[in-house]
């Protein structure tokens, strides 16, 4: 999908932030940040200006599972230290990853 802010008050659309290949948009915690999944990896816009602060490029989320049971594909731990996320392997097995942002790296996978 493609990155679009809208207003909720009168439908009109805001923003068209240019970014194509969108499968998730997250509140980061405390609400000051939008965290997009695109093919690429994560993305961080400022909420309130929709700038983009940061690219992450965590390994392997290129394909990211449909939600399961309504449960969102991508999540942060309450203090916004962690994004954890659902993912489909190359050979077809789930695996759910825990990103560090503070370290721009992968903490922990879990498959299976």
């Amino acid at each position: 999908g493609r990155l679009q802010v809208w207003s909720a008050k009168d439908g009109q659309m805001l923003r068209d932030m240019s970014k194509t290949g969108v499968s998730q948009v997250a509140w980061f915690p405390g609400g000051k940040y939008v965290v997009a999944v695109t093919s690429g990896g994560l993305t961080t816009y400022c909420a309130k200006t929709s700038a983009v602060l940061k690219d992450h490029h965590p390994l392997n989320i290129w394909t990211f599972a449909p939600s399961l049971y309504g449960f969102p594909r991508l999540t942060f731990s309450d203090d916004g230290k962690f994004a954890v996320w659902l993912r489909v392997s190359h050979d077809g097995e789930y695996v759910i990853q825990v990103w560090n942002f503070q370290r721009q790296k992968i903490e922990d996978e879990i498959r299976g």
